[in-house]
C-alpha cells in the first residue's frame, strides 16, 4: 500500500503524528460474500428434507438448499438422507426395496413437531419445484451411479431457470454424472479424519487434487474442519481450477473462519441465523476511513484532499492506554480530535470506546455543521445516545448497566442509508447486537458536514473522558454479520 507522512499539528503547532493515524484502506482484494446453503432446508427448524424445510429456507432468504436423494425400487428419486425411514417415521421402510406410493404414505414429520405432522418424502421432481428462479439446489446422491440415467432425464430443460449440483461422497457418482450431465457442476464430498500414527489429516492435499482430477468433479465440498481446510487447501484447489465448499455450520465464529478464508459457500441448518453473523458486502472495497491512532499515516491517491487532524497534544505517547487493537486514544474530558472528512450520505461507523465515568455526559462524537445533529454521547442516566436532527423525537439509546459495563470497552456500531424517497434507515448496535432501529423521514434530513469532532463538537458541549480506539467509516450500510465480524477481529482482515 502506498504511505506517505502527513503534517499534523494542533492549534499550538504541537506535532501530533506520534497521537493519531489516519489510515485510507482502498481496492484491497477481498472474496465476495460466501452463499448461504440450507442443509436438508432449514432443518433446524422444520422437519429436514421435507417441502416445508425447503420453503422456510427459501422464506429465510437461503441462496441454496441441499438435500438428499435416493432411488427407490420402481426407479423413482425420492428426498430422504437415511437408507430406510426408521429415524423420521414410525414405520421403517428400506427405501430401495419400498416404491414410490408406499414411501410417501409415511408421515415423516410428526417427529419435529405437531405442527408438521402429514409431511411427506418428496420426489425430486417436487423439491425442484420450490427452487426460485435464480437459485440453487445441491442434490446430494446417497445411492450408488445406478441414479444416474434416472437423474439425467429429470434434469431436462424444465429447471433451465435454476442451477441444480450434484454432489457425493461415492467418487464413481460424480465420475459417471461428469460424462452423463457434463453441463451441471458436481462437487466431491469429503469427510476428514486425523490419522492417529501421523498427526496427518485425511485426505490430503495431493490426494484430494488426484481424486478431482480423476472423477472431473467442478470443485470440492468438505466437512468444515478448520484444521484440515486450510488457507493452502483451499488455494491449491482454487489453483487447480476448483471451487471450495464446506459445510455443515451453525457456530457463527467458525462461519466467520471459513468466510475469511474465502470459501464459496457455507451449508447450515439455520440460513437466517448464519447469515445475521456474516459479512454481508466487501468491506475492503467499501472502507472510507480508519482512525486506529497508531503512530502512523496512509493514504491513498483516490482521495484528492489532504485529510488534516486536529487536536490535543500528547507530549509522551507511552502515556497511550493500550487499546483493543495496538493503541488508543484517551481523551480526559477536556480535549477532542477534529478530522477533515466528511461521512457519506449512506454509510457505517463503529468503533471501540471505554467510558471512564457512566454518569455524565460526554460526547462521542459530532459533526459542526448543525447544532444537535449527527451526534453521540453518554447521558446523565449511563445510556448511550445518537441523534441524527434536531428533529429526532427519540433518540436513539442504548442503557449500560453501570457496575456490569463500568471500565471495560465496548463495540459501538451506527448504520445509515438513504431509500429512493429519501427516508434514512438507521440502526444502532452495541456490542454487535442491534440496540435500536428508526426510520427519519426525507423531510427531517439534515446535511452532513465537512468534519468530524471525536470526542468533542460544539462549543459547550461535554468533552469525552474515556478511550476510543479503531474508528471505522463505510460508504455502504453495514450488516449484522459486518458489525460481528468487526468486533471480532478490528482491522485484522481489512488492512494489509
Amino acid at each position: 500500500m502506498f504511505r506517505r507522512m502527513l503534517p499534523m499539528t494542533d492549534a499550538a503547532g504541537h506535532d501530533l503524528l506520534p497521537l493519531l493515524a489516519l489510515c485510507f484502506v482502498v481496492g484491497l482484494n477481498s472474496a465476495a460474500a460466501q452463499s448461504i446453503v440450507a442443509h436438508r432446508g432449514a432443518s433446524r427448524d422444520a422437519p429436514e428434507n421435507t417441502l416445508a424445510a425447503f420453503r422456510l429456507a427459501w422464506d429465510r432468504n437461503a441462496d441454496a438448499i441441499e438435500g438428499d436423494f435416493r432411488l427407490t425400487a420402481d426407479r423413482q428419486i425420492v428426498c430422504i438422507h437415511d437408507r430406510d425411514t426408521g429415524r423420521v417415521a414410525r414405520q421403517k421402510l428400506v427405501v430401495s426395496d419400498s416404491t414410490l406410493a408406499q414411501l410417501t404414505a409415511v408421515d415423516v414429520g410428526r417427529w419435529k413437531g405437531r405442527r408438521w405432522a402429514g409431511e411427506r418424502i418428496p420426489t425430486l421432481s417436487q423439491v425442484l419445484q420450490t427452487v426460485p428462479r435464480g437459485k440453487r439446489i445441491l442434490i446430494e446422491i446417497k445411492c450408488g451411479p445406478e441414479i444416474v440415467p434416472v437423474l439425467k432425464s429429470e434434469l431436462d430443460s424444465r429447471w433451465s431457470g435454476i442451477e441444480p449440483v450434484i454432489i457425493s461422497f461415492d467418487q464413481e457418482v460424480i465420475f459417471h454424472c461428469k460424462r452423463q450431465l457434463p453441463q451441471i457442476k458436481a462437487y466431491w464430498l469429503a469427510r476428514f479424519q486425523r490419522n492417529k500414527a501421523t498427526g496427518m489429516w485425511e485426505p490430503g492435499i495431493d490426494h484430494i487434487l488426484a481424486t478431482l482430477k480423476r472423477i472431473g468433479a467442478d470443485g470440492l465440498d468438505c466437512q468444515a474442519e478448520p484444521a484440515a481446510c486450510t488457507p493452502q487447501l483451499i488455494g491449491r484447489v482454487r489453483q487447480a481450477g476448483g471451487e471450495f465448499h464446506c459445510w455443515t455450520v451453525n457456530d457463527p465464529d467458525l462461519a466467520l473462519t471459513f468466510s475469511e478464508r474465502g470459501v464459496d459457500s457455507i451449508t447450515t441448518d439455520r440460513p437466517r441465523y448464519l447469515r445475521r453473523h456474516l459479512p454481508s458486502c466487501d468491506l475492503k472495497q467499501h472502507l472510507q476511513l480508519h482512525l486506529g491512532f497508531e503512530g502512523q499515516v496512509a493514504d491513498d491517491s483516490r482521495f484528492r484532499r489532504t485529510v488534516q487532524l486536529k487536536g490535543p497534544a500528547i507530549e509522551d505517547p507511552q502515556q497511550y492506554p493500550t487499546a483493543v487493537f495496538g493503541r488508543g486514544l484517551q481523551l480526559s474530558g477536556q480535549q477532542f480530535v477534529s478530522v477533515d472528512y466528511r461521512l457519506p450520505e449512506t454509510g457505517g461507523l463503529c468503533m471501540w470506546y471505554w467510558a471512564h465515568r457512566w454518569y455524565d455526559y460526554q460526547t462521542i462524537f459530532d459533526q459542526p455543521r448543525h447544532r444537535n445533529a449527527w451526534e453521540m454521547w453518554i447521558d446523565q442516566h449511563a445510556r448511550l445516545k445518537f441523534r441524527l436532527t434536531p428533529q429526532q423525537k427519540q433518540p436513539l439509546y442504548h442503557r449500560f448497566h453501570p457496575v456490569g459495563h463500568r471500565n471495560g470497552w465496548q463495540h459501538i456500531g451506527l448504520t445509515w442509508s438513504r431509500d429512493e424517497s429519501g427516508d434514512t434507515a438507521v440502526r444502532l448496535f452495541v456490542n454487535a447486537r442491534v440496540s435500536e432501529s428508526m426510520t427519519l423521514r426525507a423531510a427531517d434530513w439534515v446535511p452532513i458536514g465537512e468534519r468530524l469532532h471525536l470526542g468533542g463538537g460544539h462549543p459547550g458541549n461535554t468533552r469525552a473522558d474515556g478511550i476510543m480506539d479503531d474508528v471505522f467509516v463505510w460508504d455502504c450500510p453495514l450488516k449484522s454479520g459486518d458489525i460481528h465480524r468487526l468486533m471480532r477481529l478490528g482491522k485484522r482482515g481489512l488492512v494489509d
